[in-house]
C-alpha cells in the first residue's frame, strides 16, 4: 500500500488566501477535490499531496495564471514550515545547515523526498529524487518546491547568496521577469534535470547571521506541529536512509541511533507494521534508482555509488530481480530523455 501523503493545515490556508487574492472562486475551486471550505477552520483536515497538487493546476488553469505555484512559494510561511528549526547550533557551516533542514524542506509531512548535494568544480548543484510514484510530477509542483527551498536557501544566506540559478526539465509557462521579481533568480527551462546551481564557496562559510529571535520561533513551531502531521516511522526511517545514503551511514545501526532507539527496538516496531529494514532499503533504492534512470543521464555506475552500494554488480542485480529487466532496458522504456 503507497503511503498516504499530506499537506500541513497551514498551507492549504495560505493556497486559500492567494486564490482570494488573485480574485479567485475559493468555494469552487475546494469543491472540485471535495473539501468544503468551511473545513479550512479545522487544523485536523487532512489533504492528501495527489488532491493538493490537483488543486494548484487547476486553480493556475481557472485563474488564468501560470506562475501560481511559483507565486504560492513566495506567499508560504517558512516559520510555521518548521524550515530552520534545527539551525540553533555553534559554528553550522551552510551544508550542515541543508543537511540538518532537509526533512522540513518540503511542503507536505510524510513525504521521503531528499535534496541532493553534489560539487561539479566551483559550483554547488542541489537537486530533488523521490518516490518512483512521483516520477511524473507537474509543473505546478515543481516550481512550487523550487521556489519554497530556495526560499529557504536565501533565509539562511541572506544578502550573500548571489549567482544562484534554477533549472527545470519543462517548458517555459511562467514569464522570467515573474521568477526575477518574486525569487529574484536565473532561471533556465528544457534543461537536463530540476536542479538549484550556486557557488560551492558556500559550502564551507558558516552561519552568523540568522537572529536567535528567529530560531526561538522556529524551534517553537516545531515542538507544535499538529498530532495528525506527527511522521510515522516507516516515514521517519525512510527520510534517514535517503538523508544517509550517499555516505554509506544508512545502517539500520544508524539510523536507529538518529531515531534514539536500539536496532532491536526499531526492527520491532517495523515488524509491527508489517515492515522490516531490508526490505524499506531496497524499495527505497529502486525507487530512487528509476528516478534518477528517468529524470536524469548519469551513469549506472554512479547511480549505484549515489545507492550506497559498495559494487555495481549489486545493484544491477537487485534492480533486475525487483523490475525484472537490467537498469539500462528500464531506462530505454523510460527515460524523458533520448
Amino acid at each position: 500500500m503507497k503511503a498516504k501523503y499530506l499537506i500541513h493545515h497551514k498551507t492549504l490556508l495560505d493556497f486559500a488566501h492567494l486564490v482570494t487574492h488573485l480574485g479567485g472562486n475559493l468555494e469552487s475551486l475546494l469543491d472540485k477535490v471535495n473539501i468544503r471550505q468551511k473545513e479550512l477552520l479545522d487544523s485536523n483536515v487532512n489533504v492528501s499531496y495527489k488532491s493538493f497538487i490537483k488543486l494548484i493546476e487547476i486553480a493556475a488553469l481557472e485563474l488564468n495564471y501560470p506562475a501560481f505555484g511559483l507565486r504560492l512559494s513566495t506567499s508560504l510561511d517558512l516559520n510555521t514550515m518548521n524550515c530552520l528549526s534545527t539551525l540553533n547550533k555553534k559554528k553550522l557551516s551552510f551544508q550542515e545547515a541543508l543537511i540538518s533542514t532537509q526533512q522540513f524542506l518540503s511542503l507536505y509531512s510524510n513525504r521521503s523526498d531528499c535534496w541532493e548535494l553534489t560539487k561539479d568544480k566551483h559550483l554547488l548543484i542541489i537537486s530533488r529524487y523521490t518516490n518512483a510514484s512521483d516520477l511524473d510530477l507537474s509543473v505546478q509542483e515543481k516550481e512550487l518546491s523550487y521556489g519554497v527551498y530556495l526560499r529557504v536557501l536565501q533565509k539562511i544566506m541572506g544578502d550573500t547568496l548571489k549567482n544562484c540559478r534554477i533549472e527545470f526539465t519543462h517548458n517555459n509557462i511562467t514569464e522570467l521577469r515573474l521568477f526575477k521579481k518574486f525569487l529574484k533568480v536565473d532561471v533556465a527551462f528544457n534543461q537536463e534535470c530540476e536542479r538549484i546551481i550556486i557557488d560551492s564557496r558556500y559550502l564551507n562559510q558558516h552561519l552568523t547571521t540568522i537572529k536567535p529571535m528567529y530560531i526561538q520561533q522556529s524551534q517553537f513551531n516545531h515542538t507544535n506541529i499538529p498530532k495528525n502531521h506527527e511522521i510515522g516511522i516507516e516515514q521517519q526511517v525512510k527520510k534517514l536512509i535517503m538523508q544517509n545514503m550517499t555516505n554509506k551511514t544508512h545502517t539500520i545501526e544508524n539510523i536507529a541511533s538518529r531515531l534514539d532507539m536500539h536496532p532491536r527496538s526499531l526492527q520491532r516496531r517495523l515488524v509491527e507494521k508489517n515492515l522490516s529494514f531490508k526490505q524499506l532499503l531496497n524499495d527505497l533504492r529502486i525507487d530512487v534508482a528509476c528516478w534518477h534512470l528517468k529524470a536524469s543521464n548519469k551513469s549506472v555506475t554512479l547511480i549505484s555509488e549515489i545507492l550506497g552500494y559498495n559494487e555495481v554488480s549489486s545493484f544491477s542485480r537487485t534492480f533486475k530481480k525487483q523490475k525484472k529487466c537490467s537498469a539500462l532496458q528500464w531506462r530505454k522504456s523510460n527515460a524523458i530523455f533520448a
